[in-house]
């Protein structure tokens, strides 16, 4: 019997971790709580006007064993709808960039996307993201004009 409740626990907790992965570090949205476009299959009754706004270069710090082991520098513009798309994201700018930063930051700690090189896509579906939490649906997409490292006397 307490085989049967370790065995069923340890699934759980399974299922839990990879529930969490999927729909946690993934960014998968989760069906059943309206995660999935709603407005897939809708037309829009006439075209949104958008533009780009650019933003100012975001700098942090990517630890590795408690030491800086480099220095990272990430410049984005955002595809931004509306009349008025520079004053909406000046409104905001502040929180932008920590929303930005506090992704930046969550992300780089992890060994898999400090590690590999191909992660520029998985970073940027996580930052449009965090963009999207700060001024919604406004935000079209999410472009990487260029990234930049350099490693530290501690991260050499």
């Amino acid at each position: 019997m307490r085989v049967l409740l370790l065995i069923l626990g340890l699934l759980l907790l399974g299922g839990g971790g990879a529930g969490t992965w999927w729909f946690g570090v993934r960014g998968e949205p989760v069906p059943f709580l309206g995660g999935a476009e709603a407005a897939e299959g809708k037309e829009a009754s006439e075209p949104a006007q958008s533009a780009f706004v650019e933003l100012k270069p975001i700098s942090f710090p990517v630890m590795h064993e408690g030491q800086v082991g480099r220095l990272m520098t990430v410049v984005v513009s955002l595809e931004v709808q509306g009349k008025t798309p520079q004053a909406s994201v000046a409104a905001v700018r502040p929180r932008l960039r920590d929303a930005l930063l506090s992704e930046l930051h969550a992300l780089y700690a992890l060994e898999f996307v400090r590690e590999r090189e191909d992660n520029l896509a998985f970073v940027k579906k996580r930052l449009l993201g965090a963009a999207r939490k700060v001024l919604g649906r406004r935000v079209n997409a999410l472009y990487v004009q260029s990234v930049g490292h350099r490693r530290t006397a501690a991260g050499s």
